[in-house]
Formats: C-alpha cells, structure tokens, sequence
C-alpha cells in the first residue's frame, strides 16, 4: 500500500469515517514547486485521529527541514511542527 491508502486503512481500523472530515489546501507559501494537501479522520472510536499531508511535487524530503538542499524540498509546512501539534492536541503532551 501506499501512503494514502496506508492513512485511510489506519483511520478504518481505528473507527473513522471512510472519508476524511476536511480536507484543506495549505497556502503555497514559498516558491519551491509544492502544493500541499491535509486530510484529517476524526470522529474516531479506536484512536483519537488521523492527519494525511499530501506534498504534491514534493521530492524526498522532510517538509520544512531547514538544511534541504533536494529538489522541490517542500517548505509551505513543516514537519516537526506538525508532529508536536498534533501529539499535543491528541495525545496531551
């Protein structure tokens, strides 16, 4: 499976809706040839959620890691910041 495919089966087993609840295009930010996508599961009766970022044109990168120097390295969204968001929102920390 794939990334995609990955999240929405995590987000079936954990009691979610089949389809997420929003869906948002981040602002394109910066210049560098992304575009990004989250998709958000809440709802859940198993887990408290799942959160998808689809980086379109992305290349194989951490998004918003400081250092990149690869190709369409995504920096509309960082990845670190993210991660705590969410873990703190869901998870209390």
């Amino acid at each position: 499976m794939g990334a995609e495919e990955t999240v929405a089966w995590y987000a079936s087993e954990g009691g979610c809706a089949t389809e997420p609840t929003t869906e948002t295009l981040r602002a394109d930010t910066t210049d560098d040839g992304t575009r990004v996508i989250e998709r958000t599961w809440i709802g859940c009766s198993d887990i408290a959620a799942a959160r998808f970022f689809k980086i379109e044109g992305g290349g194989h990168s951490w998004p918003g890691g400081e250092f990149s120097e690869l190709p369409n390295a995504c920096q509309d969204v960082s990845a670190t910041d993210e991660l705590i968001a969410f873990w703190s929102e869901y998870a209390g920390y």
